[in-house]
C-alpha cells in the first residue's frame, strides 16, 4: 500500500543492518532470518544481538524481549475494541502483524472515522492487512538481504542507517500528537511526557532493556490517575 511507503524507507535499511549484524553475532543465516519473521518486533531483536554468544543467556533473552515487547500489551488492548466481530482466526492474526507502524496506522485511521461521524468505527482488514503484511514482508526480506550481505558488508550502522528507526518513531509520534485533535487540552499529554521521561531514565540508568516496559507503565499509571480524578 501507498501509505506505507514512507515507513519502508525506514524499515529496510534497519533490517539490512539487523541482518547483518546477526550473522556477524554468530547467528546461522537460517535463525537471523526465521527470527524476524516470527517475532514481528524489531526493537527487541535488536536488543538480543549483545546478549549472543556461544552458551547465550536465555532466561536474560527471554526477559529482554518480554520487556520490550511488553508495550504490545496496551497496544493490543488499545486496539482490542475495533475487532468487534472479527473471528479468532483472524483477531490472531491481526495481532501477529501488530507493530508500532501498523498499529499507529489503524489507530490514526480510526481517529478519521470517529471524525466523519461515525460513532464505532470498526477495523477493515483489507486495510490492516494490507499494512502489516506489506511491513511483515519488507522487514524480513531486508533481514534476509542483511544477512546475505552479513559476512562482506562489514559495520552497516557506520552509514548512519541507525537513525532510521528514531526517526520513524518521531513521524509516527508526530502524527498521532493528541493536540492535533483536541486542542489545548494539554492534560492529555502528560502519560506520553511521563512515559518519555521514565524511559529516558531508566535507559540511562538500567540500559532500554527495561526502558520500554517501565515507561509504559509510567504512561499506564498517569493515565490511569487522571481518569480516577474525573
Amino acid at each position: 500500500m501507498l501509505l506505507t511507503l514512507p515507513i519502508m524507507i525506514g524499515i529496510i535499511p534497519l533490517g539490512i543492518i539487523f541482518g547483518a549484524q546477526a550473522v556477524q553475532a554468530g547467528f546461522e543465516p537460517l535463525a537471523a532470518i526465521f527470527m524476524p519473521a516470527i517475532n514481528f518486533a524489531g526493537g527487541s531483536e535488536f536488543a538480543v544481538i549483545p546478549l549472543w554468544s556461544i552458551t547465550p543467556p536465555i532466561l536474560l533473552i527471554i526477559l529482554t524481549t518480554f520487556l520490550i515487547n511488553s508495550r504490545h500489551l496496551v497496544m493490543g488492548a488499545a486496539l482490542a475494541p475495533y475487532l468487534e466481530g472479527q473471528p479468532f482466526y483472524r483477531v490472531a492474526l491481526i495481532y501477529f502483524f501488530m507493530c508500532d507502524e501498523t498499529w499507529a496506522l489503524t489507530l490514526q485511521e480510526m481517529a478519521h472515522l470517529e471524525e466523519k461521524g461515525k460513532n464505532k468505527p470498526l477495523l477493515n482488514p483489507g486495510f490492516y492487512f494490507g499494512i502489516g503484511v506489506t511491513l511483515w514482508a519488507s522487514w524480513v526480506l531486508s533481514c534476509s538481504l542483511g544477512v546475505l550481505l552479513g559476512s562482506v558488508s562489514g559495520d552497516l550502522s557506520i552509514y548512519g542507517f541507525n537513525m532510521a528507526m528514531p526517526a520513524t518513531f518521531i513521524a509516527l509520534s508526530a502524527a498521532m500528537w493528541p493536540l492535533k485533535r483536541h486542542k489545548k487540552d494539554y492534560a492529555k499529554l502528560l502519560p506520553i511526557l511521563a512515559s518519555a521521561a521514565v524511559s529516558a531514565l531508566v535507559s540511562l540508568k538500567l540500559g532500554s532493556a527495561y526502558s520500554v516496559g517501565l515507561g509504559v507503565l509510567a504512561g499506564i499509571v498517569t493515565a490511569f490517575i487522571q481518569a480516577s480524578k474525573k
